[in-house]
């Protein structure tokens, strides 16, 4: 029961809002149409789970009767309290990626709070490019991601701090290596 609801919550933070789908022709295209693919979501929980094992030792047992919005505050605590105990992990490819994504993910459903402002100042000091992996491998980057979220305060709290770094890109890598810095700002105040 809970996989079925795991794969709901995730085909739900895939989809777009259309009420926030602007006319940015050919940029929509570009960064969302050309590029999303079918995945298995179940193939895709087993993934998340063995993330969330591996980096942050947490097991959940499905079973237990907990509901999904609580495991994903279990997660993003977990992140959060990792990455302030130990911020080497900003610089980190097998947790950085991941761990930002799923933290979009939680505020753009629960909105922005006292963690995202810090976690996006302290990617400045980072690697941008960690913003532009596929990391659920169905097309979508983070910065993508929440760019078509429609929430405007984790839009803000994400750019604010990381838009001049990713605007003055020579290449989006590795996803949209053919997409410069400036093709994204010119979305970012399509979609903003």
């Amino acid at each position: 029961m809970f996989r079925l609801k795991a794969w709901l919550v995730l085909l739900v933070s895939l989809s777009i809002n259309a009420n926030e789908v602007k006319d940015c022709g050919d940029l929509y295209s570009s960064f969302v149409d050309n590029k999303k693919r079918a995945i298995d979501f179940s193939v895709l929980a087993e993934k998340r789970d063995a993330w969330i094992k591996q980096h942050l030792d947490i097991h959940f047992d499905y079973d237990d009767g907990s509901n999904a919005s609580t495991r994903f505050r279990i997660v993003k605590f977990a992140i959060i309290e990792k990455l302030q105990s130990d911020p080497s992990l900003y610089l980190d490819p097998n947790f950085i990626p991941t761990a930002i994504y799923e933290l979009s993910r939680y505020w753009s459903y629960y909105g922005v709070d006292a963690d995202t402002e810090k976690v996006f100042v302290n990617m400045k000091k980072g690697s941008v490019s960690f913003l532009f992996k596929d990391v659920e491998e169905h097309g979508m980057s983070t910065a993508i991601y929440v760019l078509t979220s429609g929430n405007h305060a984790l839009i803000e709290a994400m750019y604010k701090p990381l838009g001049d770094a990713v605007f003055s890109l020579d290449a989006l890598l590795p996803l949209y290596p053919e997409l410069t810095g400036s093709d994204l700002q010119d979305f970012y105040f399509c979609r903003f």
